[in-house]
């Protein structure tokens, strides 16, 4: 025999329509304007142009810089 929880649980979805109306907002007032030809290879030649080496790891070695941030000091 099954039981019924006594009620109904909540429901744990998000609605997301602020978060994306406030990022659409944000990408209007910064001029965004998304590409939707947009590829991860077009932006490794882009930064491949800008002078950015693969090697130097610029934006992994940032990131993982300020996640152990607080435990340098």
């Amino acid at each position: 025999m099954a039981t019924q929880p006594p009620t109904q649980p909540a429901s744990k979805l998000l609605d997301k329509r602020a978060l994306q109306k406030a990022v659409a907002d944000l990408d209007e007032r910064m001029g965004f304007v998304q590409d939707p030809t947009a590829t991860a290879e077009k932006a490794q030649a882009m930064m491949l142009a800008r002078g950015i080496r693969p090697e130097d790891r610029f934006l992994s070695s940032e990131i993982i810089r300020m996640r152990y941030e607080h435990e340098e000091e």
